[in-house]
């Protein structure tokens, strides 16, 4: 082999390292475009209530939004979403928005949750709102809403009484093992009336901990492999 084979073979092998070591983009998961009207749990999401499991039916909330609840359709807490592709008003006094979730606990305390269940173990950053959907003109929102890991691991505690505003949680690095549920919760508040207590949401949540390299990224290590492989080779061959 040609002498600048060698450094040939070095510089292609160190450029696939760092190729390698590159990671892709972050996997990111948006609870309101992520959700479905027809499974659940819905890969990392699921919709549930603390005092009642997993929701296991669906049906149109209000004559318009798509939902969870707790036993049959019509029941509290539930999980709804508006995927008409407009803005909506249900009931006469709740405005939720276009692609808006909201959630509504129950008569005797019952919280509503959506739940994020971590696929692998890593640092998540994460940010959810919540905010009021009742109407100006009505009795203001009034719930309690609370995220916390596995329902032991508390991290955010605060209260919904205005109309479209309310509390933010965020975290660029919460660490979580594969199978935590990140829990977001809402309940009826300091006012046990679980009445005019609709409640938006969302949250966005990425994971870039041990990212996953691009095929090309091995593909070009392997030639660098191969490469030098080859060079010395050819060196014991000539010493030979």
């Amino acid at each position: 082999m040609k002498k600048g084979y060698a450094p040939l073979a070095l510089t292609a092998l160190m450029l696939s390292a760092m190729a390698v070591a590159t990671p892709v983009q972050a996997a990111t998961w948006n609870a309101a475009d992520d959700f479905s009207a027809t499974t659940n749990p819905n890969g990392v999401w699921s919709y549930a209530g603390s005092n009642t499991g997993t929701f296991q039916f669906n049906n149109v909330e209000g004559g318009l939004l798509d939902a969870w609840h707790a036993t049959q359709p019509g029941d509290l807490p539930y999980v709804a979403h508006n995927g008409t592709g407009a803005d909506q008003t249900v009931y006469t006094t709740v405005f939720v928005r276009d692609n808006e979730l909201t959630m509504h606990p129950g008569s005797t305390g019952e919280k509503s949750e959506i739940i994020f269940t971590a696929p692998t173990t890593g640092t998540y950053s994460v940010a959810a709102d919540f905010f009021g959907q009742s109407k100006p003109g009505y009795q203001s929102t009034s719930t309690d809403v609370h995220v916390n890991i596995n329902g032991t691991t508390f991290l955010f505690d605060d209260f919904v009484t205005t109309f479209q505003s309310g509390p933010s949680y965020s975290n660029a690095f919460l660490l979580l093992n594969a199978g935590d549920q990140l829990r977001f919760t809402v309940g009826y508040g300091p006012n046990n009336d679980y009445q005019f207590d609709s409640t938006g949401f969302n949250a966005i949540i990425s994971n870039a901990t041990n990212p996953v390299p691009e095929p090309s990224a091995f593909a070009a290590f392997g030639v660098g492999i191969v490469l030098l492989g080859a060079c010395f080779y050819r060196r014991r061959q000539v010493a030979a």
